[in-house]
């Protein structure tokens, strides 16, 4: 039994050392008579600070949860996220990011074509491009003599004669179909699909100067040999072997440098 000097109050709880009311020290001895006789009060408990973070983080995630179930629910009321970024330093904003552009025409390579298939791609980006140096590049000696004459005739700058590449096949915004590569030596020739007349045109090419290059000046003034016949006139005489009581008729003729000559089409004439 222990006793506490100061509220004179007896516990029978052997294990306080304190009193619980005061926290007087308390004493070990017998009651007086006029002191009531207590049983141990249980010690008084403070709340835990972490404990009450504890159940606040409960009930913040339980109302997260309920929160977004409720949005689910009405899809209407969730607003569309911002595209806007923040930079490290600035402040956000609304404008979009710029639109990214696929590769343009003038980002093609021209010159050193290994072949004429590819020669003929390098040709339509540079007239894509309308730079008169990169069309110059592509065409043969005798295509640029061709220039010349049909400038000096029309009274007209070279490069207002070239600016199609000699050929309708170029009116076109992408590539056009192409088709049955031929080559023979130093000369060679590709099928190029002609949108405006519906027909396949066969476009010359010479190798020249460690490159193949449009050839059209050598066809025109008899210097280029054909590298065989082209699928258009083979499927051409086919169909007109396979009715010979129809009036036989040959492949349309190429309209190679009508394009680039006004007048409809008239080309230079040869002296």
């Amino acid at each position: 039994m222990k006793t506490c000097p100061e509220c004179k109050s007896v516990y029978t709880d052997d294990n306080l050392t304190t009193c619980p009311n005061d926290g007087t020290e308390l004493k070990v001895g017998a009651a007086s008579p006029k002191t009531d006789v207590k049983a141990a009060a249980p010690p008084k408990t403070k709340g835990s600070p972490v404990l009450v973070l504890v159940v606040a983080g409960v009930l913040i995630f339980l109302g997260g949860i309920w929160w977004f179930s409720q949005k689910s629910k009405n899809p209407s009321n969730v607003k569309p996220a911002s595209n806007t970024a923040t930079k490290p330093g600035n402040a956000p904003t609304n404008s979009a990011a710029p639109e990214t552009k696929p590769p343009t025409m003038t980002d093609v390579p021209v010159g050193g074509a290994q072949s004429p298939t590819e020669a003929y791609r390098m040709l339509f980006a540079a007239v894509k491009s309308q730079d008169p140096a990169k069309i110059k590049l592509m065409l043969s000696q005798g295509s640029m003599g061709l220039a010349q004459m049909a400038s000096g005739q029309q009274k007209k700058p070279v490069e207002e004669i070239i600016k199609n590449g000699f050929t309708e096949t170029t009116f076109v915004d992408d590539y056009p179909q192409l088709r049955d590569e031929r080559t023979n030596g130093n000369f060679g020739a590709v099928e190029v699909w002609n949108e405006t007349r519906k027909q396949w045109d066969d476009i010359p090419f010479i190798f020249e100067d460690g490159s193949w290059k449009a050839a059209f000046g050598d066809a025109f003034g008899g210097k280029w040999q054909s590298p065989g016949k082209s699928q258009g006139i083979i499927e051409q005489e086919n169909a007109n072997a396979q009715n010979p009581n129809l009036i036989q008729k040959m492949p349309a003729g190429n309209s190679n440098t009508s394009g680039n000559f006004p007048g409809g089409g008239k080309l230079p004439r040869r002296k």
